[in-house]
């Protein structure tokens, strides 16, 4: 599994409960100081320095089962496109990206679109989509998505 924003602390914490049932998890963080944050926790195996705002060069092809990205997605900060396709080049087939996207930016950061784009070409399957609190006590909320890779292109 990789985390793109491995620094998330809440995704970390979660991660850390789970390391005896998944094999390995690596992170990608384009900040120094953000993988030094994440590195702190004990729980990656690899720590990638990696932006997602261009061609995933970093991480070979079809590598992971499961691509997770937490808090990346936000105002001001990485977009839809390439990352969510790069998603799927180091995701093996069947394998599923899970991402939250802030609610501000779903629509007019063109995730909405870039979803069902990648559904339309039959790249994934929208396994889950649902507005979600994004942070437990506060008022932000995020889109929630799973999809699953069907085809290698």
């Amino acid at each position: 599994m990789t985390a793109g924003g491995a620094s998330s602390s809440s995704f970390s914490s979660s991660c850390s409960s789970l390391t005896s049932s998944i094999a390995a998890i690596d992170g990608t963080d384009f900040s120094p100081a953000m993988l030094a944050m994440a590195s702190k926790t004990g729980v990656y195996r690899n720590l990638i320095r990696g932006d997602l705002t261009t061609r995933i060069h970093v991480v070979a092809d079809a590598v992971y089962d499961v691509v997770v990205c937490v808090g990346t997605f936000t105002i001001g900060h990485v977009g839809s496109h390439p990352a969510l396709r790069e998603f799927f080049c180091v995701t093996r087939l069947g394998g599923d990206v899970a991402a939250t996207i802030l609610e501000e930016v779903w629509v007019s950061g063109g995730f909405q679109e870039e979803v069902e784009a990648l559904a339309a070409e039959g790249q994934v399957a929208v396994v889950f989509r649902e507005l979600i609190d994004y942070v437990k006590g506060h008022s932000d909320k995020a889109m929630l998505v799973i999809l699953k890779m069907t085809t290698c292109d």
